[in-house]
């Protein structure tokens, strides 16, 4: 289960040693089949190998081993559980990498409402769960439904969380990808002295991100609209 946190941590995208890292994971594999009297942990093994191998860039064995925690977790625990919860959501990550946008947005749907029924509309999975919709949203070019769900999960990580957990870092970070929500988001988190103490942390950390938008918007101003590093170009109204 160690390759799991050392990939939630980024270590493959640090310039770790990739050789060093297939090597873990023809040990997790061996690990995987070792694990069967005990589904629980082989299924978290399992997405921990998910989640490696979509470090990589193995998207196609990613989805598999993600599907395959999903099979053990709903044998296991049923068909409505949080850990089946949890499962829906990492396929669906992966479904996403793979450009399966709908089947990933049609999971998603089924993930959310199972999470928010389990554990509750202010646990940190349904704010999770949230942030892969937004993701999914964002490739689907749904900037305002990735905005609502990415501005949901931002409010349920500052009721829920500690200040400064990575889960708010990274709901900001979804939030605030899209210069014109960032501009309109700003605006709106004066109404919340909460949620500003939290992005005023944010930017102390990162002031390389404060300076982007606050130059991003400067220039959208001057010319009307917002280009991305695509060239689409978005009107400010």
């Amino acid at each position: 289960l160690i390759l799991g946190e050392r990939a939630d941590r980024g270590l493959l995208r640090t310039g770790a040693d990739t050789a060093v890292i297939r090597g873990m994971l023809l040990q997790g594999q061996a690990q995987v089949e070792a694990l069967s009297p005990q589904p629980p942990l082989q299924a978290r093994m399992l997405e921990a190998l998910g989640r490696v191998n979509n470090s990589l860039g193995r998207y196609e064995e990613a989805l598999a081993l993600q599907q395959r925690a999903l099979a053990v977790r709903r044998r296991h625990f049923g068909e409505v559980h949080p850990e089946v919860a949890a499962s829906l959501n990492e396929v669906a990550g992966a479904l996403r990498r793979r450009q399966r946008i709908p089947e990933a947005d049609s999971m998603l749907g089924l993930a959310l409402a199972m999470a928010r029924e389990t554990l509750g509309d202010q646990h940190p999975q349904v704010a999770r769960t949230l942030l892969t919709a937004a993701n999914v949203a964002i490739a689907a070019a749904r900037l305002d439904v990735a905005a609502r769900h990415a501005r949901e999960a931002v409010a349920i990580t500052q009721r829920s969380l500690p200040p400064g957990d990575p889960l708010t870092g990274e709901a900001l970070r979804v939030l605030l990808g899209d210069p014109l929500t960032a501009y309109k988001f700003r605006r709106e988190l004066y109404q919340g002295i909460s949620v500003l103490r939290s992005l005023d942390a944010y930017f102390e950390a990162f002031p390389a991100v404060r300076d982007y938008m606050d130059r991003t918007v400067a220039e959208a101003r001057e010319r009307g609209y917002t280009e991305t590093l695509f060239g689409r170009r978005r009107p400010i109204p």
